[in-house]
């Protein structure tokens, strides 16, 4: 018994993503780890079905030997144990597996699925693999407490936990102090917070960090340093491109269309799953309605998902080929922010983070200093020179005209007040007496709305006479 699905054109024969015993293992897996009774006869099945795969790569073997001890199969599950031994990475304490994709997110996921298995049965020999395999993975932490992606995230901490509650000690009792050049520190660890961790910053010029450790226990020390990097370094794998436009020629900061475009250039498959972080401008948000347009506008589109995050739109593709794929989305002006810097598209692929591009895109170049803005609020003046008093006046067929005598002429005021009804309006003492005294009366009028609670601007499409009409 094995699970299927439909295999899409151009992917490969035993990748991760579409290996039919790979999908029975992660599948089997799922349902154990979530403790849901599975049918012996179901699970002697699925045993057969994961260990019959010819020529299995070390993705598969980490997998299908975590699932087969799961699965109770220990025999087999050692055997493929030993196989994983024997193709293993080593270096000094270190232990690791590598794929041949070149991906660390995949060496990080293979070398946690041994962990797991190495840890299900815990023998000495086992636990000192597993020693060296904590070191390797450790020292592969982000700053922030992950790894590459989430995926290989989500096992390596599964992993490092299982270890960590095996080897934990009783007692924990360590004073630590760490020197970096003129920075000195003392604190200690001690078994009522062995889920705090302490951090101290150390200066920039500090280049040596030395680290006393004393007492009794497990700890882990990180030294984390970020810099920054005058050339980005990009991978072959993606071709990016972004465009931006102004929707309208009116205000062109206040709805600008943004429309990338990108395809996978590498040397293998397609990318099955990518994904593109959208880093907006400050002071704009993504208009959401066009964004919902790039996934219900055809069925056959390649965008599965969007999400909004502060000042950023991730877009999940389902895949990314050769074919260069365009689409567009507009970003909406919220509010009026002066020196704005640019903008950066990031494209990777979800299994190989590594496999990435960057680009940086600029709005209109009125956009990074609206300090030109011209006041909106503006009066004006209507004067009237003359009004006719009848139609003879005005009719300029009349053949005889003769200078008309103005002192006859009845005044505008007078034809006014004669020919209008007249309302009688009380005046302000007497319209205030029946009116809450603590009311207040303000004859000045509202300022208008700025910022999020100022009217959106309002474009409508032109017809196509009107479109030919504007271009002749």
């Amino acid at each position: 018994m094995c699970v299927t699905r439909p295999k899409a054109p151009n992917e490969g024969g035993t990748s991760k993503e579409n290996s039919t015993a790979t999908l029975t293992a992660y599948v089997i897996l799922s349902l154990l780890e979530a403790n849901i009774d599975v049918p012996k006869q179901v699970q002697t099945n699925i045993k057969y079905c994961i260990r019959s795969q010819h020529n299995p790569d070390k993705y598969y073997l980490a997998i299908i030997c975590y699932a087969l001890f799961k699965l109770n199969w220990n025999t087999e599950a050692n055997r493929f144990l030993k196989r994983l031994i024997a193709v293993s990475e080593q270096q000094e304490n270190l232990l690791w597996w590598t794929n041949k994709d070149n991906s660390t997110a995949t060496d990080i996921e293979i070398t946690s699925y041994v962990l797991l298995s190495l840890l299900h049965e815990s023998s000495t020999e086992n636990l000192a693999y597993a020693q060296s395999v904590v070191r390797w993975l450790t020292a592969k932490f982000g700053p922030k407490g992950g790894f590459k992606s989430t995926q290989d995230t989500v096992v390596a901490l599964d992993a490092l936990s299982r270890f960590a509650k095996i080897v934990k000690s009783r007692s924990l009792h360590i004073n630590v102090h760490v020197e970096a050049g003129r920075h000195k520190q003392n604190f200690t660890l001690q078994s009522n917070d062995p889920l705090k961790s302490k951090a101290i910053s150390v200066h920039d010029e500090s280049t040596d960090v030395n680290i006393a450790v004393r007492g009794e226990g497990c700890v882990l020390a990180q030294v984390i340093h970020t810099y920054y990097l005058r050339h980005i370094m990009k991978s072959e794998a993606f071709k990016l491109a972004i465009d931006v436009a102004p929707v309208s020629t009116i205000d062109q900061c206040s709805i600008a269309s943004l429309s990338p475009c990108l395809a996978y250039t590498g040397p293998d498959g397609p990318a099955n799953m990518a994904v593109m972080e959208v880093n907006l401008p400050s002071g704009y948000q993504a208009d959401r309605a066009s964004l919902y347009s790039l996934i219900e506008s055809d069925s056959t589109s390649k965008i599965k998902m969007f999400e909004e995050e502060d000042n950023k739109v991730n877009i999940y593709f389902t895949k990314v080929d050769k074919q260069l794929m365009c689409f567009s989305f507009n970003i909406n002006e919220n509010t009026e922010i002066e020196g704005r810097k640019d903008s950066v598209v990031k494209v990777f692929d979800y299994y190989r983070p590594e496999y990435n591009i960057l680009q940086f895109y600029t709005l209109s170049s009125s956009c990074y200093n609206r300090s030109d803005l011209l006041d909106r609020n503006f009066e004006t003046q209507i004067t009237i020179n003359n009004i006719p008093i009848s139609l003879s006046e005005s009719n300029n067929d009349s053949k005889n005209v003769t200078k008309r005598d103005t002192s006859s002429t009845p005044q505008l005021e007078q034809i006014i007040s004669d020919k209008c009804i007249k309302v009688k309006v009380k005046d302000d003492a007497t319209m205030n007496e029946k009116l809450n005294p603590e009311f207040v009366i303000m004859n000045n009028d509202m300022e208008t709305p700025k910022g999020m609670e100022a009217n959106m601007p309002t474009y409508i499409k032109p017809t196509s006479d009107e479109l030919k009409n504007m271009t002749t």
